[in-house]
């Protein structure tokens, strides 16, 4: 199960990992979903609807402090990663060009004050928007474009 046809993280680059690996989704697999949700695509699995499903790396089993677990409390023994897709940009932080300048440096600022963040408040963020966030630029995405193709 993969996430929706436009999921970056979801589809996209898990697309491209198994075709990397040589598998062909439509000869390879007897069939396969589009969920939505990280934690749909994570109860289709641990309920055995599907074999396997592609999930955020916030999402993946091996991430126990996860507020999602915690409420279905599953068994994350019962589930394993089997593989990982390259880097994928996520959580963009967008603003209209038409915004006011003063409230565009305002949110700029705001974001870049999360890496001065000390470490006791920057435990109570989720790990990829403590660890993970860089300043991008358009072509970061050609990559994710030409997948869409």
């Amino acid at each position: 199960m993969f996430g929706p046809p436009k999921s970056a993280t979801k589809w996209l680059v898990a697309r491209k990992l198994s075709e990397d690996n040589g598998i062909n989704l439509e000869k390879n697999l007897a069939k396969y979903f589009h969920g939505e949700a990280c934690s749909d695509i994570i109860l289709n699995v641990y309920f055995r609807y599907v074999d396997a499903g592609v999930v955020r790396s916030v999402m993946a089993p091996e991430v126990k402090t996860s507020i999602q677990y915690k409420e279905m409390n599953l068994d994350l023994t019962e589930l394993i990663c089997i593989a990982e897709t390259v880097p994928v940009p996520s959580w963009v932080f967008a603003i209209h060009r038409d915004v006011d300048e003063e409230i565009a440096i305002a949110i700029n600022e705001a974001i870049d004050k999360i890496k001065e963040l000390d470490s006791v408040s920057k435990k109570t963020l989720p790990a990829l928007i403590r660890d993970g966030l860089v300043a991008s630029k358009d072509e970061d995405f050609d990559e994710l474009r030409i997948l869409l193709k």
